[in-house]
């Protein structure tokens, strides 16, 4: 796309993604413009573009992880600065969407609070959100804004697709594993990307918030390498337990995959006692840990704007 067809488009980081802002401004050839992001001593959050917007179509990269009521407030504050300087277009890209999970009601009087953060990206002045592996794609009809999904998947199995030649394994003696049913229909799709591959599931349950228990996995895993997919990894609860049946019933060998690593408290370490020989994320959340391999998705986000900017010039 030659470079005169982002002549009316600004491109803004604040501060929570800036290595794979910059890598998108780089596949795009177009700068990163400044964002002034300032937190008061009270606590309140300031943010404003530091460039006219007026008339300009406007892509934002901002994942809401922790600490995410702050991340979601710069965003929101940012969203109305824009609309005040008479932005057109505002797409919001939020690669982690942070209040993803509270996305049901389970018990009588549960908000569902992955609506109301999409109601307020709408109030305060998006017109589109893009998000990566959102993890229940069910509810995103129900959003306020109009929304789209990007997948990691295809760049995760194309980096495991080289993983398995360097290490002369071949696809039919892998077997990607869902650590849980809600992961299922994703890991499958996954599985579809390795030809020959076959699929496994686990059955869990939680004896108290943030312990899993795994109590059946179907599917064949003896002597195969076990391919863990799931959309994220907080406390590495689920992921751990599953990793050490899967070493347990005779797998080869049990590497992880997940496309937002949040890695809350000792999960780095759980994953390591239940023997996870390979972890890997993508950078919706920036990673800093040598010991994780990471992958971008920078290629989907830039690939995304540049069809948006397309589809309104036609």
């Amino acid at each position: 796309m030659e470079s005169n067809q982002f002549d009316n488009v600004l491109l803004f980081s604040l501060g929570s993604n800036p290595t794979l802002t910059d890598k998108v401004a780089a596949l795009l050839g177009i700068p990163c413009e400044k964002a002034k992001v300032m937190h008061f001593a009270d606590g309140e959050v300031f943010s404003k573009p530091m460039v006219s917007v007026t008339g300009k179509d406007i892509f934002i990269v901002h994942s809401t992880f922790s600490p995410a009521n702050e991340r979601l407030m710069e965003l929101l504050v940012f969203l109305n600065a824009l609309r005040n300087d008479n932005a057109g277009r505002i797409v919001v890209f939020i690669p982690y969407y942070g209040y993803a999970r509270q996305d049901r009601v389970i018990d009588e009087g549960d908000p569902v609070s992955a609506l109301l953060v999409a109601d307020l990206l709408k109030a305060a002045g998006a017109d589109k959100l893009y998000t990566c592996d959102l993890h229940s794609l069910k509810i995103m009809p129900k959003f306020a804004v109009p929304t789209e999904n990007l997948s990691a998947m295809r760049l995760f199995a194309e980096e495991f697709q080289r993983k398995l030649t360097a290490n002369n394994i071949k696809d039919e003696d892998v077997t990607v594993v869902s650590p849980d049913h809600g992961g299922v229909g994703r890991a499958q799709s996954f599985a579809e990307l390795l030809p020959g591959a076959s699929f496994a599931y686990a059955d869990k349950h939680r004896p108290a918030p943030n312990h899993a228990k795994v109590i059946g996995l179907h599917g064949d895993v003896q002597n195969k390498v076990c391919i863990l997919v799931d959309d994220i990894i907080d406390t590495a609860g689920t992921m751990s337990a599953v990793c050490a049946k899967l070493l347990e019933l005779g797998a080869r060998r049990c590497w992880v995959a997940a496309t937002h690593g949040v890695f809350s408290g000792n999960a780095l370490e759980r994953l390591s006692k239940a023997g996870a020989s390979e972890l890997m994320v993508s950078d919706t959340i920036e990673n800093k840990n040598p010991s994780v391999f990471t992958i971008s998705i920078a290629p989907l986000i830039a690939e995304a704007i540049q069809k948006e900017v397309a589809a309104k010039q036609n």
